[in-house]
């Protein structure tokens, strides 16, 4: 009543989306929002609030939950409300009982604390985990059992490379040693094949001289 009736509670909530939804900072927040919808549930919410028919409907927690409302976003509201009431000229006094009763949803709004949600879970449990059964047991012991297989495979790929850089270590100073140089050892079999072709050619040589030197049997003519 002090602020004019329904009239012009509607006219301050129409006001207000309307200022948040062109404003530079806000308008993406309600890019996609139903407005119509969110004033009218507005409306309600102020009126019952504010001496009206009492509100039916969800906790300002609960409705506002999920929407990601930051504190930031909050405040952005409170300056296009401002701005809506002294575009309404809402007188002083009047002014300062709406922003104090705006300013007191912050927290059910965007819970910056988090006591809020942790209120709510735990009201949400005291009557069992709804999602405490076989099923979701057995597919949490596959899931720990998966992970377990991983780390063993790991640890095993871990312990197998380990023991080939071991195996490698004592192998060098075992040639270091024997004052073999590992590139000497490795050429080793390479120059022995590439001795190897030379014998075969001369004797290749050898046996072509040899079937020209001899004459050709009696069998032959």
């Amino acid at each position: 009543e002090k602020l004019g009736g329904q009239v012009r509670l509607e006219r301050l909530v129409d006001g207000l989306y309307d200022a948040m939804a062109t404003d530079k900072d806000m308008k993406k927040f309600f890019a996609n929002r139903n407005l119509a919808h969110l004033k009218k549930r507005t409306v309600d919410f102020l009126g019952g609030m504010w001496g009206g028919d009492p509100y039916r409907g969800p906790d300002l927690f609960l409705a506002h939950t999920g929407l990601g409302i930051t504190v930031k976003t909050f405040d952005l509201m409170m300056r296009c409300l401002d701005s809506t009431m002294k575009s309404m000229k809402v007188e002083k006094d009047l002014a300062a009982v709406i922003r104090k009763d705006i300013a007191d949803m912050k927290e059910p709004l965007c819970d910056p604390s988090g006591r809020l949600a942790k209120a709510q879970n735990k009201k949400n449990l005291e009557g069992g985990d709804p999602f405490d059964d076989a099923a979701n047991r057995a597919a949490y012991a596959e899931n720990l059992r998966k992970q377990q297989e991983r780390k063993d495979k790991l640890a095993a790929f871990k312990r197998e490379k380990k023991k080939k850089e071991e195996a490698a270590r004592l192998e060098k100073e075992r040639m270091e040693k024997e004052g073999v140089k590992p590139e000497k050892a490795a050429a080793k079999p390479e120059k022995a094949k590439a001795k190897a072709k030379p014998k075969a050619k001369g004797k290749a040589k050898a046996e072509a001289k040899k079937e020209v030197e001899e004459p050709a049997s009696p069998a032959t003519k």
